[in-house]
């Protein structure tokens, strides 16, 4: 084999084609690739490399190229799959045409992973960015268009929401290198689309933007040839580029944030730790790892957007939360329904292969399955003392007769039916279809005369090791050693020679070949015909079949969220028609309670009449940090439908939750520690409104005294001045403890602490009051620092308190405000904004 050899010539021309994939060309039984893929891929898969001629190569088996291209994908490549679609010898050179492309964002596995599969597309266009995220294998699509100036934060923030394991940014779409090294740090791949393919989709975009409506393009705030159009455009045609097929099963556009849903930030989710730990970055950990006693796939992807995605409408809150009470008081009803939802299959998950032709008879068993359960769940919450579970229901169609379809005509291998009398590839089952079961009878037939003849012949040629076997390309033989070739009778014809024997065939067995081999390709005809008949019952309940998923995937949250209610001791929040009232009482972190078997709970009472901005002093590892974070979990468990870990709680309904904790650099993308913490403390100030709760831990510390000391002071004073929100601040700036008697709304509150001596003890509970001491010295004991620093530390600590280093800053304003010299610090007094 050459490179000029019409094969190679063929396969150039399919590699041009898709110039970013690996091609994996077909070739009988395995698919090549050649040259520097070849390399590539042998080194990635540990394949061998051979050559042909002067041609590098290696191979993989057909059945077990999905393997295979797993694991490419997973190592961040796109595969088109090349495939033989004429049969072989009808011409001197097979047909072969990419049949799919397989990539991150487009894979369609069967494993039993629970989470979504995202893939993520931006565009930009007249002064917006479109930004839309689809998994293709639930049929999900959002959409949101973003304000092209100053973008890069809020698509930072739209990637981390959706964890996409790939990106397409269109050729023509400026990106920061810090938003690709975000996604890629996040594990995502990220594609660029060439011009050739941005030019097919966009050919294609009226096609695909009219499937649908335009009441559901309006809600979803997709405009005509608007950015969030093309970028929801692009995903769909990528889907329809890299499987040939039209996503069909994508029938709805959502609107991703708006319209109902509290905004929370990246550095929010991730501070929060929301669904997954910011230090080790997996489930356990977080909120999402507390809340989840999902028992189905599609439960767990559901409270996954729930969080992502807490409510702004009180009614639906409330409602909610009556659905929680419901399976809390009636124990009963939980744990039945949550024993039937095991044996809910991943509906969604299934009717994505369906759509794809990717299913298999295992696939359609299990969703028969499952539909056979919905009559059992519409029974079971049409009595629930919930309007919404009730609601919930009524969305689940009766789809009897589905599923008695599929238990008729769909063979089950792990059912009770007796397997002897089917074979491997069996598909069918046996009384369904009289015409294939006349087929089997003849193919029972045709093998009990093979063996029949298999008998006849060793007797009458007295070769007692004669045999006859089957291959693909010689067909059925008679199979005899070198050493008794002697006594073969002059009727076998010579088949195929072999190094230690001889095949041959007979005209009684080609006979018994044709007549098998006949009823073979009518068995495999037939239960083709009857299995796409189930499959396009299917596609014809598919809206059925998704709503029912959806009612349960829900009903699976708020049951889940009732089981974990019980077990943490978890109280109803009452939900207030007016915003401003904020207050819990006996509230506790449900992360850390979980974890540790004591917690110290403490109370929190807000209000934008009277204190809306708490000032919090105290030690480090007091627990300042635990304690505002506990705040603001409750607000968004609260606004999913979830209890609260608390005694009782009052909440207001937040349009936004904005938090700055923890300090971190950015070293790629030159900012520092402080140039970071500025920049998310800019967008708080920015995004913030009066019904948003903002979380700031210790802002200011990361540049000198007094600066940080003035940025701080500004910053509180602007947030409670001119926004207006519910706000916790902690620090170690005690001269904040000023703004208490300056300005209205401000309370002082600080972390009680026990001290004996040098040791101090850590209480952990909130009070009323601000407090002078830090005990950093004390704390950086603890830390285990050499006792030579530590004492050191604590001489030069008495020396700079005695010469009031450390307070001149406060006592400056104490002697302006006697004097009434108000002209230095007005800016830090009174009314500032």
């Amino acid at each position: 084999m050459t490179k000029t050899t019409p094969m190679m010539a063929q396969y150039y021309a399919r590699r041009q084609e898709y110039p970013d994939c690996l091609l994996l060309f077909r070739l009988g039984d395995f698919y090549e690739l050649f040259e520097e893929q070849a390399e590539k891929v042998s080194e990635v898969l540990g394949l061998t490399l051979t050559h042909r001629g002067d041609v590098p190569m290696c191979g993989m088996p057909y059945h077990a190229a999905d393997t295979y291209i797993q694991r490419l994908v997973s190592a961040g490549f796109a595969v088109a799959v090349c495939e033989q679609v004429s049969p072989v010898g009808e011409s001197a050179l097979v047909e072969r045409v990419v049949t799919r492309v397989v990539s991150a964002g487009t894979i369609i596995s069967d494993d039993k992973s629970a989470g979504n599969n995202y893939i993520c597309c931006f565009a930009r266009r007249e002064g917006e960015v479109g930004a839309a995220a689809a998994d293709l294998s639930t049929g999900e699509l959002y959409v949101k268009t973003l304000p092209a100036a100053n973008a890069e934060p809020q698509i930072i923030s739209f990637i981390d929401k959706y964890a996409p394991s790939e990106i397409i940014f269109r050729d023509d779409f400026v990106s920061s290198p810090n938003t690709v090294k975000f996604a890629e740090e996040n594990g995502a791949v990220v594609r660029w689309l060439n011009p050739a393919l941005r030019q097919l989709f966009e050919n294609d975009r009226s096609e695909i933007a009219a499937r649908f409506s335009s009441e559901n393009a309006k809600q979803a705030g997709v405009a005509e040839d608007s950015a969030a159009e093309y970028a929801a455009c692009t995903l769909l045609g990528y889907f329809k580029y890299c499987r040939k097929r039209e996503p069909v099963h994508i029938r709805t556009i959502l609107r991703d944030g708006g319209g109902g849903t509290c905004e929370l930030s990246h550095t929010t989710r991730d501070s929060l730790e929301l669904l997954r730990s910011s230090r080790r970055r997996e489930k356990k950990g977080s909120l999402f790892w507390v809340l989840d006693r999902t028992v189905t796939s599609a439960g767990r992807r559901k409270l996954q957007n729930f969080i992502n995605a807490p409510l702004t409408d009180t009614e639906q809150i409330r409602a909610r939360h009556e659905a929680v009470a419901a399976f809390v008081s009636d124990v009963a009803a939980r744990e039945n329904l949550r024993d039937a939802l095991r044996g809910v299959s991943d509906i969604e998950k299934i009717l994505s292969r369906v759509v794809y032709g990717a299913s298999k008879p295992r696939d359609v068993i299990a969703l028969g399955v499952s539909a056979a359960w919905f009559p059992t769940f519409k029974n079971m919450l049409s009595s629930a003392d919930s309007v919404l579970l009730r609601q919930l229901g009524e969305r689940i169609p009766d789809l009897s007769e589905t599923a008695k379809l599929i238990q008729d005509t769909v063979y089950d291998p792990d059912s009770d039916t007796e397997s002897e009398q089917y074979d491997n590839k069996t598909v069918i089952k046996s009384w369904y279809d009289s015409r294939l079961d006349n087929y089997r009878g003849l193919q029972n037939t045709s093998n009990e005369k093979i063996a029949e003849i298999e008998r006849r012949e060793r007797e009458d040629t007295g070769i007692k090791n004669l045999r006859i076997g089957y291959n693909r390309v010689y067909g059925y033989y008679i199979e005899v050693s070198k050493a008794q070739t002697k006594f073969v009778p002059q009727r076998y014809t010579r088949r195929q020679t072999l190094t230690n024997g001889e095949r041959y065939i007979t005209d009684e067995l080609k006979k018994a070949e044709d007549e098998m081999l006949s009823a073979s390709a009518e068995i495999d005809r037939l239960e083709a015909e009857i299995f796409e008949t189930v499959l396009q019952n299917i596609r014809e309940n598919m809206d059925g079949l998704r709503d029912g998923a959806e009612s349960l995937a829900e009903t699976d949250v708020l049951a889940g969220f009732a089981q974990v209610a019980v077990e943490q001791r978890y109280c109803r929040p009452e939900m207030t028609e007016e915003y401003g009232e904020l207050d819990i009482r006996g509230g506790r972190h449900p992360v850390i309670e979980k974890r540790d078997s004591v917690f110290t709970p403490n109370d929190c009472r807000l209000s934008v009449k009277e204190t809306r901005m708490m000032v919090i002093t105290g030690p480090n590892m007091g627990g300042k940090s635990t304690y505002m974070r506990q705040v603001a979990l409750c607000a968004v468990m609260a606004q999913i439908g979830s209890f609260v870990p608390a005694d009782s709680a009052v909440m207001p309904v937040f349009d936004s939750v904005h938090t700055r904790i923890g300090a971190s650099d950015d070293i790629f993308g030159g900012k520092s520690t402080f140039m970071v913490e500025m920049t998310e403390v800019s967008e708080i100030l920015k995004n913030a409104s009066r019904r948003s709760l903002v979380i700031l831990d210790e802002i200011g510390r990361g540049t000198g005294t007094c600066d940080g000391l003035a940025l701080s002071w500004s910053i509180a004073a602007y947030i409670c001045q001119k926004i207006g929100c519910l706000c916790l601040l902690s620090t170690h700036y005690h001269e904040l403890l000023r703004l208490e008697k300056q300005i209205r709304g401000i309370r002082n509150y600080n972390v009680l602490t026990g001290k004996n001596g040098d040791k101090i003890t850590f209480l952990h509970k909130i009070v009323a009051g601000g407090t002078s001491e830090s005990f950093g010295v004390e704390v950086a004991k603890l830390a285990g620092l050499p006792d030579t620093v530590v004492t050191r530390a604590a001489e030069i600590a008495g020396n700079l308190k005695r010469s009031n280093v450390g307070n001149l800053l406060s006592k400056s304003a104490e002697q302006k405000s006697e004097q009434n010299e108000t002209a230095a610090l007005d800016s830090a007094q009174g009314v500032l904004f």
